[in-house]
């Protein structure tokens, strides 16, 4: 036992040592850092631009050098920060239009007192991001997890890709001048292949039909309501135009597997809908940064016969169906997040009251963002105008089914009641 025990504490004070030279080691790096020389002529745009070339998939642009006038609004929004101007000589910032969250911002404070200040303010950028994609794109919540900001001399820089760390380095080197600034593409993209001649290949003959150009065009809610009463009616030659018939044939196939000849009530069938749209529809980052790609991922057409959607597409595609079974649901245009970025959503109506759902943040979890109050929705940072939309119940549904519905005067089917909503 005594063996045991000597040896017991041998290992703590040998851990102990370790741990002891490594936070060594780690202030002596600190103090190297301190006492170094940094430049301070180099332009925030050139270093920006430079962390851009070097990452092989940065899927960031729009560069702003955001002159120091008249951006308060920016920095309010952005940082949380308006007067963000005040504390920096340069700034600039390269980022992402579509739903990726790879960006950089490169600050030169003016004082080193400002500095604790813009880093607090870039600490707010990487926590609001990381909310606009929390609970629809996982992937680019770890991208922002990984994001980096670090401080050399008076720049203090943020960055979020894949790997932000070797191009931190290669900044720290040129801040330091132990490297020449150069902005060249990073080595490991693919280089091109020389282009050898083909043969000519045998043409097939022209398709008859076309995808159009943007399919949601000039309706009211992304879709062409003919296809609602089509399907109620059982009557799908009013439908004429290519692109309708396909969606009808699409949303007569999903609701054929989920409701018809089905004994469900109103609340199985949304639950059913709702959770198709959520699994079946991928979130399109390509929409708003790869110019005349996937342009109906904000319509039913795209989302639900691609399987690629933005928000609307989402919201729509739920609405359609709904619709289609007879269940109240209309689409909520608003923002969403601390950026408060455009974003839809919807309100479907079970019983007497209306319901906040969003599919398109469900998409991550089902279990948030369903039948849900303004009130929860305003929690999680939807903001819309309530007053453009159906008053909606002041408990969600799961508290409803357990209150019941007394006091309410007007007749209803109830949302619990299972019947054969569609025999087709």
């Amino acid at each position: 036992m005594r063996r045991v025990t000597k040896n017991v504490i041998s290992f703590i004070l040998c851990f102990a040592l370790v741990l002891s030279l490594a936070a060594c080691g780690e202030k002596e790096t600190k103090r190297e850092k301190a006492k170094q020389k940094w430049r301070e002529d180099i332009p925030a745009a050139m270093l920006g631009t430079m962390a851009v070339m070097s990452v092989s998939d940065f899927a960031g642009d729009g560069m702003e050098t955001f002159g120091m006038d008249g951006r308060k609004a920016y920095f309010r929004s952005c940082y949380d920060n308006e007067s963000f101007t005040e504390l920096v000589r340069d700034f600039c910032y390269i980022g992402s239009t579509g739903a990726n969250a790879d960006e950089v911002a490169v600050a030169l404070a003016k004082d080193e007192s400002d500095i604790a200040a813009i880093k607090k303010a870039f600490r707010y950028r990487l926590d609001s991001r990381k909310e606009i994609f929390n609970g629809y794109a996982p992937e680019q919540v770890k991208k922002v997890e990984k994001g980096r900001i670090e401080t050399y001399g008076l720049y203090v820089v943020m960055l979020v890709c894949d790997e932000p760390q070797s191009t931190l380095t290669a900044l720290e080197r040129v801040i330091a001048g132990k490297a020449e600034l150069t902005i060249e593409p990073p080595t490991n993209k693919p280089t091109e292949v020389p282009v050898t001649e083909t043969p000519t290949p045998i043409m097939s003959p022209t398709p008859a039909y076309e995808e159009p150009v943007s399919y949601g065009a000039g309706y009211e809610n992304g879709y062409n309501p003919l296809i609602v009463t089509a399907y109620q009616t059982k009557n799908p030659d009013l439908l004429t135009a290519p692109q309708d018939i396909l969606l009808y044939q699409k949303c007569e196939a999903i609701l054929s597997k989920l409701i018809v000849n089905r004994e469900l009530s109103d609340a199985d069938a949304v639950r059913l809908l709702y959770n198709y749209v959520a699994d079946h529809i991928a979130y399109d980052y390509g929409h708003y940064s790869l110019e005349g790609e996937k342009l109906n991922s904000n319509n039913p057409y795209g989302a639900l016969l691609d399987g690629l959607g933005i928000c609307t597409g989402f919201s729509t595609s739920f609405q359609l169906l709904c619709t289609m079974c007879d269940i109240p649901c209309i689409t909520v245009t608003g923002t969403a997040n601390h950026d408060r970025e455009a974003h839809g959503w919807n309100m479907v109506k079970l019983g007497p009251y209306w319901y906040y759902t969003d599919p398109c943040w469900g998409s991550g979890s089902k279990t948030r963002y369903y039948n849900e109050t303004a009130e929860q929705m305003t929690e999680t940072l939807h903001y819309w105008n309530e007053a453009d939309y159906p008053k909606a119940d002041t408990v969600n549904y799961q508290t409803r089914k357990k209150i019941g519905y007394e006091g309410v005067s007007e007749s209803f089917r109830n949302p619990e009641e299972k019947h054969i909503l569609i025999a087709r």
